[in-house]
């Protein structure tokens, strides 16, 4: 299991909307700054993540802390996104996959990312695989995901995922509130509200 130490900041703001871009900026591959710490408080930043992950970076002995909330869409009528999305309604892409897990530390201070929309895909959730990483201090809103092996907070987990929570729907066969399918790891001070349907486990 990948180690880190973590270091608590004072939670920031919230953020605007995504545009559905991602930002790799802030990171290189080279850089020891902080002991492998780093920093991230925007949307695109977050899905900058899912593209060096979901490309093949695991950031293991790495961590990357959530310094604001994010809000990826606007979530008026969340609840009836799986029947009819708004237009410009954007999807978010899970970070890690069964080829490209995540294996570092994500924590997310105590702040919220609002607004997640999945629409019928496997390993999907905030995260979508999690293998001998931590996911930490998060919560995820106001959301709507569909698929299989799929949960508010990773659909597929193999590591250890502590105080964090979601609200929001997840409706699919192998799907839980908090994680859709656990193969291993510990779960510990997590919470989930509102809905989970066709089939859902409750975890």
């Amino acid at each position: 299991l990948c180690i880190a130490l973590l270091l608590a900041v004072p939670k920031a703001g919230a953020q605007d909307v995504w545009d559905g871009k991602p930002d790799k900026s802030w990171y290189t591959d080279d850089s020891q700054e902080d002991d492998g710490v780093y920093h991230i408080k925007t949307a695109a930043e977050l899905a900058g993540m899912a593209e060096l992950v979901n490309g093949g970076y695991d950031f293991c002995d790495k961590t990357v802390m959530l310094d604001a909330d994010i809000v990826l869409n606007e979530t008026d009528g969340w609840e009836n996104w799986g029947y009819k999305a708004p237009d410009g309604l954007k999807e978010w892409t899970p970070i890690g996959t069964y080829d490209s897990p995540f294996s570092g530390i994500f924590d997310g201070q105590g702040h919220t990312v609002k607004g997640v929309y999945i629409m019928r895909k496997n390993y999907a959730g905030l995260f979508g695989y999690l293998d001998g990483g931590t996911i930490q201090n998060v919560g995820v809103v106001e959301s709507n995901i569909s698929g299989s092996r799929i949960g508010g907070i990773v659909g597929h987990n193999r590591g250890d995922i502590n105080s964090c929570y979601y609200t929001g729907e997840v409706v699919g066969p192998i799907s839980g509130g908090i994680i859709g399918m656990r193969e291993e790891g510990d779960i510990s001070n997590c919470y989930y509200s509102d809905n989970i349907g066709q089939g859902g486990v409750l975890k």
